[in-house]
């Protein structure tokens, strides 16, 4: 095995240091509200520049340290505040998700990726193991927004658990050994900024139904659960180490009580006994380790390290009952070692990684930490081999990065499992041996997808830590770039063609979907170099020129030729402030909308003078902006946010009015929204507890969610060929359901007698038309191809009744809407060309 340089581990005790000291920052100010928490992040990165990670020859060029973190942290919740930066409880309007609303019936199927190859191709983030004690296939993974997971072959294949909880995340698990069904879990993540639990939740029947237990808190306290432990002689008494101190129950988790004060780190039992570790977590005084020999009713102190910003990790071995290992992050990651329960703790190394920590249960001499990487050590510390690298770099395994946490089996102790940001993995001490168990984990957390306009297969992604996803025509996923892959799109005329980006605006181009074309980044040809973006950079394509691509930095920029040459087509429009979305209009290229917080700029002249629109809100951040496709002074924004206020508005004068179309909708943050071309204005929105919709026949938002796990709705889509409606969420991958309307025809209320036939359905060329109504006003009929761009318009005089034929031989092959406008009605239906 290789050792690490001293140059090397310079770079990673850096970054690893950041790591400890600002989790730390953020798990003892719970009462800090966002703005708080970021003014004081902010100020500590901007002392302390992120240090790019290391990498090989053919690594892809991206950096993941604590500043990504915390980026990654603060994207996601400056949506989820209200307007003076207080947290609010995501999990309650969840649980009452549809107690007020219309329902509508959905059939919503998972189509995400269920398969990875491992290593730079994961399937998410994990945080948790626990073992069935009389099956060493049988075991249960947890994921931070994704949930619990149960499998009963080793790993082959999984099944959902929590998808009905009201916040599907969990950070720690504990299988009674005495119940096998008997399941307790932590509901919130427990590492790095996902923070914030709910408590502790209980199960009987093995995961298939859930109660609280008496540790129950809300999202708004801002607590977490960083670990719990079973007292291996009695399992109705287990310790939970948490920021707002130390729990224990002693009745199955009825009732819980503080045994010690402050925030803690970690726990252990001493192997066999109840006897008990923990570690505090003192940022501005001093964390220490404790031992409990009573059950947590007095406590002996067995350090003395006096250090602050020190972040500590405890392991046991069964392999010695007596030995306790103790690493802290006070700068230099240091080991500590006592093989007399914790009295007298020794200096043995300084360790490379540090975000876990564990001996092995066999041999206590061979040790591990890890956290880009994985480490081992075969002497009690003394020196550390390299055992995985996170991207193809032999003779390393090729293993996820970014560790959380690792556990042994206790029927097969000889297996140890590793939970990391790209999933699941095995290693078997005595024979070195390496496994990817991942599939079937459908925990993947989407920014963004697009998709081919004329391939059902073809779909592309953004995601966190798992970077750029792609489906192939044999449905198989493949990697684009690398870390957080963001914006994506698909050239409409050619899905060989597509972009995806990496955090604050790097955006690729693919001629060939990445496949030998990869890595080209067409934002370094922005004169002046790339410009300021937002974490989630906006840029789309240009529905009237595919070889058109308008971004969204701190300016807005267009490129004409798919991004080889770039126009600034604003000047410092926002003041500095980066966009947060950009449209263009699909019926005028020269109108172009984009948004920074709550405030809109207007172009109708392609950038040669901006207005700006206040659509009301104050601050609140617009997250989506959907404009008419024949109407370029229609269009309708969402709003993040907890104001109940403001969720859903509409202009039909190009933003110099609004109107509210929030009523409905429930208070969470609204994330995306999509008109359906050829549609009575139907409108579809995603949000944080679900999908909604709402057309000018029923004016109400109608729940959209059967099927769909409670979690975040972040983006959404539609293929229209077999009018599919696709979302994306943030820890449970991609859905597909029918469109509300899947024929393509809107319903209107049958008093009002009116009806649409329109055949044959496909067609070589010749459509025919019925059409009957109780009107004789003068009817439109409007022909929209795949793009939403109106390809045919025929006016006809007043009737009640319309037969006609219309040729369309000459138009190419595909989908196609008819409409029917007549007395602000519209009635549509879909038809294929072929």
């Amino acid at each position: 095995m290789k050792k690490f340089t001293t140059s090397l581990l310079l770079i990673f005790s850096v970054c690893s240091l950041f790591a400890q000291e600002m989790k730390q920052r953020a798990g003892i100010i719970p009462s800090d509200n966002y703005f708080q928490i970021c003014t004081k992040a902010d100020a500590y990165f901007a002392q302390h520049p992120a240090v790019p990670t290391l990498q090989t020859n053919n690594a892809p060029p991206f950096v993941d340290d604590e500043f990504m973190e915390y980026q990654r942290w603060k994207w996601y919740w400056h949506t989820r505040v209200d307007d003076n930066g207080n947290f609010h409880d995501i999990s309650a309007a969840r649980m009452n998700l549809n107690s007020n609303q219309q329902v509508a019936n959905a059939n919503w199927t998972n189509i995400s990726q269920t398969t990875a190859v491992g290593g730079y191709n994961g399937m998410g983030r994990t945080t948790c193991i626990a073992f069935d004690p009389t099956d060493p296939n049988k075991f249960y993974v947890g994921a931070p927004i994704g949930g619990l997971w149960k499998t009963t072959n080793g790993g082959g294949s999984y099944t959902p658990l929590t998808d009905a909880l009201p916040y599907v995340s969990v950070g720690s698990c504990l299988v009674d050994p005495t119940s096998p069904n008997t399941i307790y879990i932590s509901v919130g993540d427990n590492s790095g900024w996902w923070s914030y639990s709910i408590g502790v939740y209980k199960s009987i029947d093995g995961g298939a139904t859930w109660n609280t237990t008496g540790l129950s808190w809300t999202l708004v306290q801002g607590n977490a659960i960083a670990k719990m432990v079973m007292d291996p002689l009695n399992s109705q008494v287990i310790y939970a180490a948490t920021t707002a101190g130390l729990y224990k129950t002693t009745n199955g988790g009825t009732s819980w009580n503080v045994v010690q004060v402050g925030d803690h780190s970690d726990l252990a039992f001493e192997p066999g006994t109840s006897n008990i570790y923990t570690a505090t977590n003192d940022y501005w005084g001093s964390s220490e380790v404790y031992r409990s020999i009573d059950g947590g009713m007095t406590w002996i102190q067995l350090s003395t390290f006096a250090t602050q910003y020190n972040f500590i990790r405890i392991a046991v071995t069964p392999a010695n009952p007596a030995k306790l290992a103790v690493q802290c992050s006070d700068g230099n990651r240091p080991l500590y070692l006592s093989t007399t329960y914790g009295s007298n703790l020794a200096y043995v190394s300084d360790c490379p990684e540090n975000a876990i920590l564990f001996i092995s249960p066999t041999d206590e001499n061979k040790m591990y930490v890890g956290g880009l990487f994985i480490e081992q050590s075969v002497n009690n510390g003394a020196t550390w081999d390299t055992l995985t690298w996170w991207y193809n770099n032999p003779p390393y395994h090729e293993v996820h990065a970014d560790q959380h946490n690792v556990a042994s089996n206790p029927i097969n102790p000889d297996k140890l499992y590793f939970s990391n940001d790209g999933g699941l993995y095995h290693f078997t001490e005595s024979t070195s041996n390496w496994g990817n168990i991942s599939n079937g984990l459908i925990i993947t957390q989407f920014y963004k997808i697009a998709g081919s306009t004329y391939n059902p297969m073809m779909i592309i992604g953004g995601t966190q830590d798992n970077g750029g996803r792609m489906r192939l025509n044999n449905g198989t996923w493949k990697s684009t770039n690398g870390g957080d892959a963001m914006a994506v799109a698909v050239d409409p005329t050619d899905e060989n063609t597509i972009y995806t980006t990496y955090c604050n605006g790097v955006l690729y181009r693919s001629y060939d979907q990445w496949t030998n074309d990869y890595y080209n980044e067409i934002s370094a040809n922005i004169p002046g170099g790339r410009p300021n973006g937002n974490w989630v950079t906006p840029f789309v394509i240009d529905p009237s020129d595919h070889y058109s691509i308008i971004a969204g930095y701190d300016d807005v920029w267009r490129s004409a030729d798919q991004g080889a040459t770039w126009t600034a087509l604003s000047n410092n429009i926002a003041g500095g402030t980066t966009l947060d979305c950009i449209a263009v209009a699909p019926s005028d290229p020269n109108t172009i909308y984009c948004s920074a917080a709550g405030v809109i700029y207007r172009t109708h002249d392609l950038g040669v003078t901006w207005t700006t629109l206040n659509p009301g809100g104050g601050s609140r951040v617009v997250t989506s902006i959907a404009i008419h496709p024949n109407n370029p002074n229609q269009l309708w924004i969402t709003r993040a946010g907890y104001s109940g206020s403001f969720k859903v508005q509409k202009s039909i004068n190009g933003g110099t009015t609004w109107t509210n179309m929030s009523v409905g909708l429930p208070n969470v943050s609204t994330n995306s929204c999509m008109y359906e071309n050829g549609s009575d204005n139907l409108i579809y929105v995603a949000t944080d507890a679900g999908v909604y919709y709402r057309d000018t026949i029923t004016n109400v938002w109608q729940s959209y969610n059967t099927g769909l796990p409670k979690t975040s709705a972040q983006d959404l889509q539609i293929y229209y060929p077999t009018r599919k409606l696709r979302v994306a969420t943030f820890g449970r991958g991609i859905w597909e359901t029918d469109l509300v309307n899947p024929l393509g025809v809107q319903s209107i209320p049958t008093s009002n007698k009116t009806s649409l036939n329109v055949y044959p359905n496909p067609s070589n060329g010749i459509v025919n038309l019925n059409y009957s109504s109780t009107s004789n006003r003068p009817i439109q009929i409007r022909i929209y191809n795949v793009y939403g761009e109106e390809v045919l318009k025929i006016d006809n005089s007043g009737t009640m009744q319309l037969h006609q034929s219309i040729d369309l031989s000459t138009f190419p092959k595909g989908f196609y809407s008819i409409s029917i406008l007549q007395d602000e009605r519209t009635l549509s239906q879909s038809i294929i060309l072929n």
